[in-house]
């Protein structure tokens, strides 16, 4: 069985993506660190692929996580969702 995945969209750049991403990396890295999860940043604002990936998930607003287990979406936040949010998108993966 494989990992789950967080998909992360962001736009470099935007405040609300930048915000985000500091407060996600603090509550992700002891999950990442221990491998219960694989992590993906696509930056829409420079990457085609995180463009197609996003399009194939029906990203509309940015910052967005997706949570994936297999091809299973299990978690989504769109927006810059507050911290007890971010947690429960880790704790719906692990």
């Amino acid at each position: 069985m494989s990992k789950p995945v967080i998909l992360i969209f962001v736009q470099t750049g935007r405040p609300a993506c930048d915000e985000f991403m500091k407060r996600f990396s603090p509550l992700a890295d002891p999950q990442f660190a221990r491998g219960t999860v694989a992590i993906q940043v696509g930056d829409l604002a420079n990457n085609q692929r995180a463009v197609a990936m996003a399009d194939r998930h029906k990203v509309k607003y940015t910052p967005t996580a997706i949570g994936l287990r297999g091809n299973t979406v299990v978690s989504r936040l769109e927006g810059a969702a507050p911290d007890a949010d971010i947690q429960k998108l880790l704790d719906a993966l692990i």
